[in-house]
């Protein structure tokens, strides 16, 4: 009797000590490109938020919004609402996608051809959360990525 409550116990112990205390994080943006300009304004905008779920368990992103800008000038807001399933202890890539309108801020339109026809690049920043589902429970993941991105005409 004493064994199987001594047993109970231990057990106890590592199932509620298994990491649950540990969050996903954001850890970057990769593959960021502006992969065309089209005539009519708009730009696409491509890239991969990179996580990491260091728990023992499995996880589903179940929602991800964030904020493009190009040369501190907002361009976009993005909400996704596509599930990703998160593999337990990895890293694991958010495809995001997303069109800008040059035409809300008629001085990056000149600036993005400058970028282009100079030196190929621009600065970007995206500022958003992705919610992440564990066992039913929902947590927000803050992030915010800044970098120098090539233009691909």
């Amino acid at each position: 009797m004493k064994f199987n409550l001594l047993l109970l116990f231990f057990v106890s112990i590592l199932l509620f000590s298994c990491g649950s205390s540990k969050e996903i994080t954001f850890k970057e943006m990769n593959n960021i490109k502006i992969q065309n300009i089209k005539a009519d304004g708009t730009v696409q905008v491509t890239a991969d938020a990179v996580m990491h779920n260091p728990r023992r368990v499995k996880a589903k992103v179940t929602y991800m919004e964030c904020e493009v800008f190009i040369d501190d000038k907002k361009m976009a807001e993005v909400a996704q609402l596509k599930e990703t399933k998160v593999p337990k202890r990895s890293d694991f890539a958010i495809p995001l996608e997303t069109k800008i309108s040059l035409k809300k801020v008629l001085g990056n339109a000149l600036s993005l051809a400058k970028s282009a026809l100079g030196d190929g690049k621009i600065d970007m920043k995206l500022d958003g959360v992705v919610k992440v589902k564990v066992f039913g429970k929902t947590f927000t993941v803050p992030f915010i990525y800044e970098e120098e991105t090539p233009v691909s005409l």
